[in-house]
């Protein structure tokens, strides 16, 4: 089995792209940290607002509900208050059963989520160029340029082939509603999940990364770096080429944006 670290952020990643998870859930995490990619594993370094970089905030005003699991290896059961047997066979309070046919399985529930982002990427992108060029900024540094923060989020990560967990609502509610982060829930059974957080509020789970990437071209039958073409001396070859189907070239070889790799 992988680390657990790796099976959450790859899973996040691959269905929430181009976002990335915020490892771990809980971490503190602010607009503008800066840092590398372990993977699809953020390690946070500092604030480009310690180097002097200046940003405004844009708030989303809307919430949003954002749940995937696992295709193919992942039920996940909704019962009604008084329907279904938990520990010690008391039929009570509403509940949510999550039951994994793989060790590698992920459930993921944000409920009323807002987005907070950077307002002008490309100002910032100017500045951290400016600093690239002058030797300042490690190209591989991705920023954190946007950031889901959840009402409540709950995540369980299979532990084994086999592996199920139960999440019992506090209140007196007829159903969860994954939807509403107002309803508070507990674990009360549990067999081999390697993670499991219950209904836990005021998490920043997911971020968005923006950093410098390469400009790329069409060269042959594939695409290739601006920049590297340009270090193998193959964009001034192209500048002399006769075709017409020839990719225009970039004014510049690197640009800073979105990661989504």
């Amino acid at each position: 089995m992988s680390d657990i670290i790796d099976i959450y952020t790859d899973a996040i990643h691959d269905n929430l792209r181009p976002m990335y998870a915020n490892w771990q859930p809980g971490l503190p995490i602010q607009l503008g940290d800066y840092g590398l990619l372990d993977g699809n594993h953020f390690v946070h370094i500092g604030n480009v607002a310690t180097l002097g970089i200046k940003f405004k905030v844009r708030k989303d005003t809307s919430k949003d509900q954002i749940n995937f699991s696992s295709k193919g290896t992942t039920k996940v059961t909704l019962n009604a208050a008084g329907s279904a047997p938990v520990a010690g066979g008391a039929n009570v309070k509403a509940s949510l059963q999550i039951d994994f046919s793989s060790e590698e399985a992920v459930f993921f529930n944000a409920a009323e989520c807002a987005y907070d982002m950077i307002e002008d990427k490309a100002a910032l992108g100017t500045e951290v160029i400016q600093r690239f060029k002058s030797n300042t900024w490690d190209r591989e540094w991705a920023v954190i340029t946007d950031i889901v923060n959840a009402g409540s989020t709950t995540i369980a990560v299979s532990g084994g082939t086999t592996s199920s967990v139960v999440f019992q609502a506090s209140g007196k509610v007829p159903q969860i509603n994954l939807a509403d982060a107002s309803i508070s829930f507990s674990v009360v059974s549990s067999s081999n999940v390697a993670l499991q957080i219950a209904a836990q509020q005021g998490l920043s789970p997911l971020i968005g990364l923006s950093k410098i990437q390469h400009t790329f071209l069409f060269f042959g039958s594939k695409f290739k770096p601006a920049l590297l073409m340009n270090n193998l001396g193959l964009l001034s070859r192209l500048e002399d080429t006769t075709d017409t189907n020839a990719a225009p070239l970039p004014a510049n070889p690197i640009y800073f944006g979105q990661f989504n790799a």
